[in-house]
């Protein structure tokens, strides 16, 4: 017997499950829109990132100089402005606070760039445990298969 998943890049998954909240870009789109401009500091805006590890090593992959103040709060600093991701308790998702906006176009590029990332390094970190666990229960993988959507379907022999 067979059993297929379907690993979904982590910005369909969300699309699905977030459509309507005001993430980042949404914010910094608006502000874009109002022709704000130098040092503009935004409102602290809630993410998707939650897992400290991915976003730091995102950020890191990035080119990103990274601040790591608590497993709560991290910082860096781009060439368009500064990122502070806080929480309030590990496992929440981090909100972030940019400060310091020299433009406002290159943060927005900046940030749908650390979302793709962050999205993809997700999916690796979920299909490498997945395989993991599949040899620590003795299932074998049957195929694997990319798909146009970058979503991963896996067979699995059970």
């Amino acid at each position: 017997m067979s059993v297929s998943l379907v690993l979904l890049p982590l910005a369909i998954a969300l699309a699905a499950t977030v459509g309507s909240s005001v993430t980042v870009v949404d914010v910094i789109r608006e502000h874009r829109q109002k022709k704000q401009t130098a040092n503009t500091t935004l409102p602290s805006i809630p993410t998707q990132f939650s897992d400290i590890s991915l976003l730091e090593k995102t950020l890191r992959e990035h080119g990103m100089s990274v601040e790591l103040h608590s497993e709560n709060e991290l910082s860096c600093t781009t060439g368009a402005g500064g990122l502070t991701y806080r929480r309030n308790m590990a496992g929440e998702a981090f909100a972030v606070t940019v400060h310091g906006v020299s433009s406002l176009e290159e943060l927005l590029g900046e940030l749908e760039c650390l979302q793709k990332e962050y999205g993809q390094n997700v999916q690796s970190y979920t299909y490498e445990r997945l395989i993991q666990n599949l040899r620590e229960s003795n299932m074998t993988l049957q195929s694997e298969t990319v798909l146009e959507d970058n979503s991963i379907l896996l067979t699995i022999d059970i």
